[in-house]
């Protein structure tokens, strides 16, 4: 498979299998749908009577998700809420495709390109909006790891070298300036008018 020079098929594998072990989520299975889980769903929901696994499976399948006949063949997508599917319908998708962890590292990569690298929460709307599936947490690292909007992200932080003095109040900071500027000019005087004075005696 063809690979992205902003990011490598290998880092991308590394991102997934953080996440697999780092959820907290008893059904990993479920939140990152594979291939074969596809199929599986694909199938109960095709075959009526269909035995495949046990009840409690073929209940989640049925519950969760729908067939959309493209061509001659059947996409698997997710069953909405009556509000998300308002709000998707508002933007013309009518349904949301399964995304499945073999085709992330492709759609993720496409649409960050046809974004122009636009960031973390763009890229997480964009990909949310059209496909079911997609973890927050992948798409940040997925971004993280680009190694083109690290360099850009990195040289847009400030680099000042000290802290800027912020005045509390309207002209606080001019009035402590000339509270000292005051104090050094009657120093200076003081100084002058005692050296003329010892010269003098």
């Amino acid at each position: 498979m063809e690979e992205f020079s902003f990011i490598s098929r290998e880092t991308f594998d590394e991102i997934i299998y953080k996440f697999q072990q780092t959820s907290k989520s008893k059904s990993i299975e479920k939140q990152l749908i594979t291939r074969n889980l596809y199929n599986e769903i694909k199938t109960v929901l095709l075959v009526g009577n269909s035995k495949l696994r046990d009840s409690s499976f073929r209940f989640w399948c049925r519950k969760g998700f729908s067939l959309l006949k493209v061509g001659e063949d059947y996409v698997v997508c997710r069953n909405l809420s009556s509000k998300t599917k308002e709000a998707l319908t508002k933007k013309g998708v009518e349904a949301l495709p399964v995304l499945i962890v073999e085709e992330m590292y492709k759609i993720i990569g496409l649409e960050h390109v046809q974004s122009l690298h636009c960031g973390q929460k763009n890229l997480y709307n964009k990909l949310r909006s059209k496909w079911h599936g997609v973890k927050k947490r992948i798409v940040e690292e997925f971004v993280n790891h680009c190694e083109i909007c690290v360099p850009r992200r990195n040289t847009t932080k400030s680099t000042l070298a000290a802290k800027p003095i912020v005045a509390k109040g309207f002209l606080s900071r001019l009035q402590v300036i000339l509270f000292y500027y005051k104090v050094y000019l009657i120093n200076f005087f003081i100084k002058l008018f005692y050296n003329l004075f010892v010269r003098w005696i």
